[in-house]
């Protein structure tokens, strides 16, 4: 079923990463890209294709922070939420914490403290919020260090995200 979905997916993330001569996307706000993926997303209900085309978005959006989010994002993403496929669930909530809504960082803050969550899932996405250089998730590294799934991930993020404690910390 996927093969047969292919040339089309290649297409469409050929989109998001050729944009002329090395016109960025995001930057030069051409967004057209995006929102023909979106509705490609949204016009399918086969997972696979779903979550090809939306790691693809993540892979183009990659680095990047506070991106206007496509037209229809907000509608397609509830939709995406209740879906049977995990990593589909998992590509839309990080598009929605990069195209900057509030609820899906606060979820993905919860997601980051659960133990319960498995931790390949909560170093995911506590690089993704850190990607993002959100203050909030800096701040649970002194707490993430001392587990033991997490640790490299927590050291990592001191890299990335200003944070005051790191070298106090780091050293202890």
């Amino acid at each position: 079923m996927y093969a047969k979905h292919a040339v089309t997916i290649f297409m469409l993330l050929g989109l998001l990463f050729v944009q002329g001569a090395g016109e960025d996307v995001v930057a030069s706000n051409d967004f057209e890209s995006f929102q023909l993926v979106v509705t490609a997303v949204g016009s399918t209900t086969d997972t696979s294709v779903q979550a090809a085309l939306l790691k693809g978005m993540l892979l183009g959006l990659e680095g990047r922070r506070s991106v206007r989010a496509p037209e229809g994002w907000s509608t397609l993403s509830n939709t995406l939420a209740c879906s049977t496929s995990a990593s589909v669930r998992q590509h839309a909530l990080a598009l929605s914490q990069i195209f900057g809504d509030t609820v899906a960082v606060a979820s993905a803050l919860e997601c980051v403290q659960d133990s319960s969550v498995a931790a390949a899932q909560r170093c995911s996405t506590l690089s993704l919020l850190l990607g993002q250089q959100n203050q909030e998730a800096s701040q649970l590294l002194k707490v993430l260090i001392d587990e033991p799934a997490l640790t490299l991930s927590a050291i990592r993020g001191y890299a990335v995200v200003r944070n005051d404690e790191a070298p106090a910390v780091l050293i202890s």
